[in-house]
């Protein structure tokens, strides 16, 4: 598996809650957040990042293009258009101060990927939902990246506690709440930033819709006929109701068996069997833990890749069959 948590000669620059990145970084003692400090010495994340316009072999200069790199190391990152801007990772900081509160030790990991092209940082909101017996805590995830391949992507990241499963999905229908925030990197980027009461407001509907869809989940009950098929829509979600499992070749049918696997292995789940969430935490348990990534960290392929479309998958495979 790659890992792409950049080391330089303090380490590796990563911090988290409880756990490290596959045994490489700072972790916290027990259990506590971060603060602001703690996160910027742990990940030195606080290196400027600035733009140079780009010259052809004559000396003219190249219109409507210019490159990006860290001021500190002269290290390159990428060619973007004229109005990109960038966002430096430390005001990310100053963003969460705006929507959860001023000074707090709220960070639960943060790291620096690559040459320092990517910052991700996480930090637990203060609501959580109560979904029958389990408790879901709401955390807010931020990532900037600095070559000019993605926005400021902020996002709301639903964990059920007792097994840090990711309950990730975008909710269905005009008008439904959803879970990402993207901002271009334009000159405007600060100012958007910081609409703290709009993210908010999002949060808080997303997180009551979500809720909402949770309890269903539970109160829904599945024949196997009927789980074998969500799990068959979140691996292939065009595919045309009624077909068989029998109709699949052997890479379906391992990965849905990894699927059931992964249901028996959260043994938290136990006393859902045969429920729409018992389904959905399976597929959230096999992308968040036992999943293959390859070429990815298991990070970005559960969160931003693969297991964030299966994630989604068995979401929209379910909801219509929610009581």
């Amino acid at each position: 598996m790659a890992d792409k948590i950049r080391k330089d000669d303090k380490g590796y620059q990563f911090i988290g809650m409880g756990e490290t990145w596959h045994r490489k970084g700072i972790v916290k003692p027990n259990g506590e957040p971060a603060t602001v400090e703690e996160v910027t010495s742990g990940t030195r994340c606080n290196y400027p990042v600035v733009t140079a316009p780009i010259f052809r072999h004559d000396g003219t200069k190249v219109p409507d293009k210019k490159e990006v790199f860290r001021e500190d190391t002269n290290e390159y990152f990428g060619v973007v258009g004229k109005d990109w801007t960038p966002l430096q990772n430390t005001e990310a900081f100053e963003f969460f101060d705006r929507v959860v509160g001023q000074g707090d030790a709220i960070y639960t990991s943060a790291g620096v990927l690559g040459k320092g092209e990517k910052f991700f940082l996480q930090a637990k909101l203060p609501d959580f939902m109560q979904v029958a017996d389990d408790v879901v805590d709401m955390y807010l995830l931020f990532t900037n990246t600095h070559d000019g391949s993605a926005s400021v992507d902020v996002r709301f990241t639903p964990v059920r506690v007792v097994c840090n499963n990711t309950l990730n999905a975008a909710l269905q229908g005009k008008g439904a709440a959803k879970n990402i925030y993207r901002i271009r990197h334009t000159k405007n980027v600060k100012a958007r930033f910081h609409m703290a009461d709009e993210i908010l407001g999002i949060s808080n509907r997303y997180m009551k819709e979500m809720n909402d869809v949770f309890n269903r989940m539970v109160n829904t009950q599945m024949t196997k006929e009927e789980t074998t098929a969500a799990f068959i829509k979140t691996i292939h979600p065009s595919i045309k109701p009624g077909i068989d499992l029998d109709d699949f070749h052997g890479k379906t049918k391992r990965i849905i068996a990894e699927i059931e696997a992964a249901g028996r292995s959260d043994v938290s789940m136990d006393q859902y069997k045969g429920t729409a969430w018992h389904a959905f935490n399976a597929v959230t348990f096999y992308v968040d833990h036992m999943k293959d990534y390859r070429n990815k960290t298991r990070f970005e392929g559960s969160v931003y890749g693969t297991g964030a479309d299966m994630r989604q998958g068995i979401f929209n495979a379910l909801v219509p069959m929610l009581v």
